[in-house]
């Protein structure tokens, strides 16, 4: 499914519209303050989605 738009609103829009009870979705893990600035799609789904919401975190290759 392609759709344009802006992607968090988007996504709540699909997640509507197919009656979705979940949504998992992939974060960078920005901190707090990147976030703030940056915005934070997956951040802003999961504050404004009305199904709850699973966040994963991708795994940092250089630390393991």
């Amino acid at each position: 499914m392609v759709r344009e738009g802006i992607p968090y609103d988007q996504i709540i829009k699909v997640s509507h519209e197919k009656a979705t009870d979940f949504i998992v979705m992939g974060t960078r893990g920005h901190t707090g303050l990147e976030e703030m600035f940056l915005g934070g799609v997956a951040s802003k789904v999961s504050r404004r989605a009305d199904c709850p919401v699973f966040l994963v975190r991708t795994r940092n290759t250089i630390n393991g």
